[in-house]
């Protein structure tokens, strides 16, 4: 039952975000037919990772699940399905993004139902919505951009804990504003292999 559990949320979480992903097709007042592309060596193994193949079903990629901690899943969403919303998130908040100072700096957050590790997705707002609607004060999380790894992330502390929240960039038509949906919760008490995708400044945390 778990297993089965885990590929419908894979797959509906995939087909959610290649919705929000996918170019609009409408031109004039009908459906214009897209022209057969060919598609990248990268497309191809972005879009076997995403689906799955045999060997490997699609959650094995998520990364609560993944032996490599999502870095492929963060690849293939943030390095080729979604790569210009990722860039032009880099674009516009390489200035906010802290990759040096240490969480353990930071005031405590309020631990609510979020602070838990497991896999999320919904629907795709700012990274002030997702950080600062519940908690408006934004020195109480650090936000982490990886351009190396395709990685999206912000730290959070409450006491002896750390909430790590994953993003992946979204693409929305009618808003040039980056937007992101968020991938996973991961709490420093058991994040599993997550722990080895994050920057070093993190993992020292959790030594």
């Amino acid at each position: 039952m778990k297993s089965k559990f885990l590929k419908i949320f894979s797959l509906a979480l995939s087909f959610g975000i290649i919705i929000s992903c996918a170019p609009n097709v409408l031109a004039g007042g009908g459906f214009s037919k897209p022209k057969a592309q060919p598609i990248s060596a990268d497309m191809k193994r972005a879009i076997d990772i995403l689906n799955g193949l045999p060997e490997a079903p699609p959650y094995t990629h998520l990364p609560i699940y993944a032996a490599d901690g999502g870095l492929a899943y963060f690849w293939a969403w943030n390095g080729v399905i979604c790569k210009n919303d990722f860039d032009a998130f880099v674009a516009q908040y390489r200035n906010k993004s802290n990759n040096t100072t240490s969480a353990m700096s930071l005031p405590n957050s309020v631990k609510d139902e979020d602070w838990m590790t497991i896999c999320t997705y919904g629907n795709s707002y700012t990274l002030e919505f997702f950080e600062e609607s519940k908690e408006p004060d934004p020195s109480k999380y650090l936000l982490r951009i990886d351009e190396e790894n395709h990685l999206i992330y912000t730290v959070r502390k409450s006491d002896d804990l750390y909430l790590f929240t994953f993003y992946l960039a979204s693409r929305n038509t009618n808003d040039p504003t980056p937007k992101l949906c968020r991938s996973c919760f991961a709490v420093s008490s058991g994040m599993g292999n997550i722990k080895n995708i994050l920057l070093p400044v993190d993992r020292e945390l959790l030594d």
